[in-house]
């Protein structure tokens, strides 16, 4: 782990959501202790490589360079969005011309399935002095070559933001809705309705099995295609999610996980487990920032 003198302190509360061992990409099964002790390394080196403004090992930590990074700045409860590319990202942080480097707390684990999500506190500092503050939510995949960040999702809260965000909500989409609109969108093949529910066309969305290439391209593997191959399915495919949790994490981000399964009349194509992130958008509710799903069964003839 990495600590800053008195600064760099780690608060863990780990939170797991389920059984004592996940199965990774290779048919392994490491313990739940060891997949942690994965991700707190990543977080750690998050740290390292961003103070250090290390772009090719910072780089390294994601799954591709089609995976995002969504920035909610509060604004005094007026928020925006901006969501970048990770190799925009880097650009933007390596570009600073000041030291930063971020203090992480309250850490939460959630691993399922070759799938993680954990969210945190982080206070940032500028120079040695506290500056932004926030949560971040970040979503992962394990991968041959370990686990990789698809996404992360950051609400952004100035030093100066005196608002009482307590009890402050999304107005507009609620993120059960999203998923019940998801389910009847899929159910319909409609691709336009679908697409209303993501940040934008560039969002991760991609389903894996155990075998998981060397060569995964996730900018083949957004919303945007994920709606193109929908559209090639027969039209009386459907999705049914299962035991649907959502987890808000603070007024703009949320984790989702369920169980889902697809199938054709009364045959079960596939089944599989998800985990979803959201973002609080100021006009139109709660997005899709990113969505995994790792498929347990499946049949042969649906790709």
């Amino acid at each position: 782990m990495y600590f800053k003198v008195t600064l760099h302190v780690f608060v863990l509360s780990i939170l797991f959501l389920n059984s004592s061992c996940i199965r990774d990409y290779l048919g392994n099964t490491p313990s739940e202790k060891e997949a942690r002790a994965d991700l707190e390394q990543i977080l750690s080196d998050f740290a390292i490589t961003e103070e250090e403004k290390n772009a090719t090992a910072h780089a390294e930590l994601f799954l591709s360079e089609g995976s995002t990074v969504n920035f909610v700045l509060k604004n005094n409860a007026n928020p925006s969005i901006a969501t970048l590319t990770r190799d925009q990202w880097i650009g933007f942080f390596t570009s600073w011309d000041y030291e930063y480097f971020p203090v992480y707390s309250n850490i939460d684990f959630s691993i399922k399935r070759g799938l993680a999500a954990n969210s945190h506190l982080f206070q940032g500092f500028r120079d040695g002095h506290p500056d932004l503050f926030g949560n971040d939510l970040f979503l992962y995949v394990n991968t041959p070559n370990g686990w990789k960040i698809v996404s992360l999702s950051s609400t952004i809260t100035a030093p100066d933001d005196e608002t009482d965000y307590d009890g402050l909500g999304i107005e507009g989409i609620s993120p059960y809705e999203i998923f019940n609109r998801f389910r009847i969108a899929f159910d319909e093949n409609d691709q336009e309705a679908l697409t209303t529910l993501f940040v934008n066309s560039t969002a991760p969305c991609f389903r894996f099995k155990k075998a998981f290439s060397e060569n995964f391209d996730t900018n083949r593997h957004t919303a945007g295609v994920f709606l193109n191959q929908l559209g090639s399915l027969d039209t009386n495919v459907h999705i049914v999610f299962d035991r649907l949790n959502i987890d808000i994490k603070d007024q703009y981000t949320s984790l989702a996980s369920a169980s889902y399964t697809i199938s054709n009349g009364h045959k079960k194509l596939e089944k599989g487990r998800l985990l979803a992130t959201l973002v609080g958008t100021p006009e139109q509710g709660w997005k899709l920032s990113a969505i995994v799903f790792s498929v347990t069964t499946s049949i042969a003839t649906f790709r």
